[in-house]
């Protein structure tokens, strides 16, 4: 058995995907806004939606949750 999610299964979107990415690589959150041409805000609220799909609580369980389950 896996605990991998294959993209037709994944809770996140694609942007959520792509920020978490990001996080992980260890850009924050305003360099993630510059970068991806967003509202700092707009990330904050894509980071909080990730980590309420995957039941996270705060960005180094959300990151490890999405790293377990092989998203990121």
């Amino acid at each position: 058995m896996t605990n991998r999610v294959d993209a037709a299964t994944c809770p996140l979107t694609a942007t959520e995907i792509e920020i978490l990415g990001l996080l992980a690589e260890g850009w924050n959150t305003p360099q993630i806004a510059r970068i991806m041409n967003r509202n700092l805000n707009t990330v904050r609220t894509h980071v909080r939606n990730a980590a309420t799909k995957l039941e996270a609580h705060g960005r180094d369980d959300l990151l490890a949750r999405a790293r377990r389950l092989g998203i990121v």
